[in-house]
């Protein structure tokens, strides 16, 4: 079965990696740092957004947010645009977006959909200023399938997962290719959605994965590599919450 095939190297994978593995190249750049747009020849904008509302907002703040999302996805230079609630702490939402240029991305903070999230947040509903992850890819997206669509508007279930890591600088290396091979060989599995690798920009030292499975019994069985990071992870599992038609 070929789930056992990427389980049993995961597990491999987990058992060999150690955090104290030092690497001799550990300034060295990965050629896949960044994901070029081929018609414009600039970087691909990705980035993660943490939100905290106050309960009594947070309908509110998620209608706001479901609006800037279709409004955002209707631009031209949107490539993928994602709403998410925890499911831990439900007053924590989350958006996952990929923008073609900087240029794009900066015309979309100028909308009104956008202006009015902005405005209502600071106008009381955010317990803090949102936290903004801004993303290289190290496993870059080579077609449409890869990017990561909507499925709640298809009436599909996922389970979606959001993974923070932070490492020692000696141990950068290994772990990217470590994790390069784990993702190709996810992204190549019936029932694996989405598997994306990130480094956070301007924090060498800092990685970001989602993983989107098609349920979480399949995750539990084969996905739980990255528990075995311990105190190196936080660990987000979330679940979409815009109920609107998002596919391109």
């Amino acid at each position: 079965m070929k789930y056992k095939t990427i389980f049993l190297m995961m597990l491999i994978l987990s058992f060999i990696f150690s955090f104290a593995s030092c690497s001799n190249s550990k300034n060295e750049k990965n050629d896949t740092n960044t994901t070029m747009n081929e018609s414009t020849n600039e970087a691909m904008i990705t980035m993660f957004v943490m939100i905290s509302s106050f309960p009594e907002h947070l309908d509110e703040f998620k209608f706001f947010l479901d609006d800037d999302i279709v409004g955002g996805l209707q631009e031209a230079g949107n490539i993928s645009f994602l709403g998410f609630q925890d499911d831990t702490n439900p007053e924590r939402l989350y958006l996952y977006e990929r923008w073609e240029n900087q240029e794009a991305l900066n015309t979309h903070f100028e909308l009104e959909f956008t202006t009015n999230v902005f405005a209502f947040a600071r106008g009381g509903a955010e317990k803090a200023p949102p936290e903004f992850l801004y993303l290289e890819d190290l496993l870059p997206i080579l077609n449409d399938n890869d990017f990561n669509h909507s499925l709640i508007a298809q009436n599909r279930e996922s389970f979606d997962r959001a993974t923070i890591i932070n490492i020692d600088s000696e141990e950068r290396e290994d772990f990217i290719s470590r994790f390069i091979e784990i993702g190709t060989m996810a992204r190549a599995e019936e029932g694996v959605f989405t598997y994306d690798f990130h480094s956070v920009v301007d924090n060498e030292n800092t990685f970001f994965i989602f993983e989107r499975w098609s349920d979480q019994e399949l995750f539990n069985q084969y996905g739980n590599h990255l528990n075995e990071l311990g105190e190196h992870a936080t660990i987000l599992t979330m679940d979409e919450f815009s109920p609107v038609d998002r596919q391109k």
